[in-house]
């Protein structure tokens, strides 16, 4: 199924309807799982969300209106999957579905209605396009992001009337080629090439887009081609969360001294998270789950909750990526040589028990151990981040982690935001050290900071 502008508009708009004429939901993994069948209509909501009005005219089991289906959410084993063809004749699947009664349903004969929501939709297709061995990635979401344009385009009305806009990035490399076009509400992303993995690069490009920009891209619409076989996914979405934002870490407009763009400086933080990602999935995927946590943090009206997200998101980017390879330039020989001369006197020693020597003998092997504050430190008299931003997390920390009942005056306050904005900019300057980025970034030294500042960067994590 091809999905032209108007049809994607009408995705966009919230203002899809897909009548079915043939559905079912069932539990493909259980051998007496739930099956249903009937007819109905997929329709999206004002919120972004999409759902199913279904009309079940028969089901092989009756449900208890206790109890939803399924049952257990995590176990794969009851994930309700659903088929669907559409009157025009083209299938459509989803899963992940929850079907809930009541007990005035439970006691009523079929056809029943039921309201389920959906996730996501997906189509997919095959052609007999083998030849083709360009693979083509597009997505479509309500932000606009913050990053440089390099294409300037022109458009004229049927009026006559011209206009012209720096609206669209164009990304060349070796392999593949990227396109991010600003709409008046929308943006575009399309990427074609060979040697490229969809999946990681879609990741890397929408994570690129929401880190540099301070907002949370929410794609409602995809469509990925590899040789013959096309899918395309329609997505559900929080409209609530579009055009939020939190404070970036880079600008998109820097200039040097002599008035040059640093621009490229910019796109080599997408090069170096698509290496990232590539290379060390598990390095991208720790700093991509710590910033989406710090990122829905602000959407709450307590600072508390960013506070504490903050300071365990560092430490979790501690100890997921630098610790370990921080661990062997923080080693003591001498004093690990001591503590293997204090276990061997402990396992002796006979008048312990051996219960008591195993516990101490563990104690004893945790002594140097690198936690989050030595780390810290070390990149402290490396250079890679300051003291100040260290004081301000250990105190962050200290105080979420250990509340006290304190007046919440206008004065703590400003105390707590503070902090949390330094440490918003700690955050920053270790991701930014991962993706080995050379440009400006923001100092964050205090609220509402807008000072750029190039920092030397120092390859700690070789």
């Amino acid at each position: 199924m091809a999905f032209r502008d108007k049809e994607r508009a009408v995705i966009r708009k919230c203002n899809l309807e897909w009548h079915c004429h043939e559905i079912k939901i069932h539990q493909s993994k259980l051998d007496d799982g739930y099956v249903f069948e009937g007819y109905g209509i997929v329709k999206s909501a004002d919120n972004g969300g999409l759902y199913l009005d279904f009309i079940c005219k028969k089901s092989n089991k009756i449900i208890d209106f206790r109890t939803p289906i399924p049952e257990d959410s995590l176990d794969e084993r009851q994930v309700m999957t659903m088929k669907a063809l559409t009157i025009d004749g083209v299938e459509l699947c989803s899963s992940g579905l929850r079907i809930e009664s009541d007990f005035q349903k439970s006691l009523s004969e079929d056809p029943k209605l039921y309201k389920i929501g959906l996730s996501y939709i997906e189509f997919s297709e095959e052609t007999d396009l083998t030849y083709n061995k360009e693979k083509t990635l597009y997505l479509e979401f309500n932000e606009e992001c913050r990053i440089p344009k390099n294409k300037l385009n022109k458009t004229e009305s049927t009026l006559g009337v011209r206009s012209s806009s720096w609206n669209q990035t164009v990304l060349n490399y070796e392999d593949f080629e990227i396109n991010i076009i600003r709409h008046e509400d929308y943006t575009e992303v399309s990427a074609n090439g060979n040697s490229i993995d969809l999946d990681k690069l879609r990741n890397a490009i929408t994570f690129y887009l929401s880190f540099s920009s301070g907002v949370y891209i929410q794609p409602y619409f995809e469509y990925k081609r590899e040789g013959a076989c096309s899918v395309t996914e329609i997505r559900s979405i929080d409209r609530k969360k579009i055009n939020n934002s939190i404070p970036a870490p880079v600008c998109d407009l820097v200039h040097d001294q002599n008035k040059v763009s640093l621009e490229n400086l910019h796109f080599e933080l997408f090069d170096n998270i698509y290496f990232i990602i590539t290379s060390n999935d598990k390095v991208f995927d720790s700093i991509y789950s710590q910033w989406k946590r710090i990122w829905h943090s602000f959407l709450s009206p307590e600072i508390s909750v960013p506070m504490l997200t903050i300071s365990v998101a560092i430490e979790g980017v501690l100890n997921d990526i630098f610790i370990p390879k921080l661990s062997s330039d923080l080693r003591d020989e001498s004093f690990e040589d001591e503590k293997s001369n204090i276990i061997d006197e402990l396992e002796k020693n006979k008048a312990i028990s051996n219960d008591h020597i195993e516990s101490l003998t563990k104690y004893v092997e945790k002594w140097g151990n690198v936690h989050a504050r030595k780390a810290l430190n070390y990149l402290v008299d490396k250079n890679v981040i300051e003291k100040r931003q260290v004081n301000n997390w250990s105190d962050l920390r200290n105080s979420s982690a250990h509340p006290k009942l304190m007046k919440q005056d206008e004065g703590r306050k400003k105390k707590d935001l503070t902090r949390t904005i330094i440490c918003l900019g700690l955050f920053y300057r270790l991701t930014l050290n991962v993706f080995a980025y050379k440009g400006a970034q923001y100092a964050y030294e205090k609220p509402k900071d807008n000072k750029l500042v190039i920092y030397e960067y120092v390859n700690v994590l070789h």
